[in-house]
């Protein structure tokens, strides 16, 4: 149980940030229907941390592989992880 959690915890503070950031980064449209002019503030704070995640998890990746004790004999199987991350982030 404690290697699962140490194991997966990273990516579920990710994904959590993620979706709580977007839904309430949807705030900032609110505006439109009249609503109170708090979600402005909230949608924009929230808005401005949607990169966040995946910014993160593109640090992460390097790091990971940065601190790897051996080569990986498979380089297009790591190229692809660290891609994957770097074109998340980018969008």
């Amino acid at each position: 149980v404690v290697h699962l959690w140490a194991e997966g915890v990273w990516e579920l503070i990710l994904g959590a940030l993620a979706l709580v950031t977007g839904i309430i980064g949807t705030g900032h449209h609110y505006f439109w229907i009249g609503a109170p002019e708090y979600w402005q503030w909230w949608g924009s704070i929230f808005s401005a941390l949607e990169p966040l995640p995946f910014f993160a998890m593109t640090v992460f990746a390097f790091n990971m592989v940065n601190r790897g004790r051996r080569d990986h004999p498979n380089k297009a199987a790591v190229l692809w992880a660290l891609g994957t991350g770097v074109m998340a982030f980018l969008g």
